[in-house]
Order: C-alpha cells, then sequence, then structure tokens
C-alpha cells in the first residue's frame, strides 16, 4: 500500500504529538538511577524521559518503596 504525501504528513504529525508509552517496571528500574542523580543534584525533572520515571513510581507502590530505598540509601551515603 502507498501512502500519498498528505498521508505520510498526517501519519507524522500523529507521531510526534503521540505521548510516550507507559513505563514499565522494567523500564522504570533502568531509569531511576538518572533520575535520582538529577534530584541530588537539584536539577528540575525537564524531560519527558524523568518525569515518566516519577510518574511510574507514583502510580506503582513497589517502585515507589524502592525509589525511596534508593534515595535514603544514598543520603546515608551522602
Amino acid at each position: 500500500m502507498k501512502l500519498d504525501p498528505e498521508q505520510i504528513k498526517k501519519l507524522a504529525q500523529q507521531t510526534l504529538d503521540a505521548k510516550p508509552a507507559h513505563v514499565s517496571c522494567s523500564d522504570w528500574i533502568h531509569r531511576v538511577g538518572e533520575f535520582v542523580e538529577a534530584r541530588l543534584r537539584g536539577d528540575e525533572l525537564s524531560t519527558e524521559r524523568l518525569r515518566s520515571v516519577w510518574q511510574h513510581a507514583k502510580d506503582c507502590p513497589p517502585c515507589m518503596d524502592e525509589l525511596e530505598a534508593l534515595e535514603r540509601l544514598l543520603d546515608a551515603e551522602g
């Protein structure tokens, strides 16, 4: 099936407008270190990647427990 230029343009815009997919616990665990480092530096959670880590933790009690434990550990090492 061939797409005409208008269809391609519409699909491209929909792709740009799409919100990132929900972060799974597996994805979250790979991103949480970056998130904690940014928070410890006092950086704003300006990237969608970091905001998605925080949003997942707020929605997932086991991941929030992990995040809080990691932050306590890093604060203690200090």
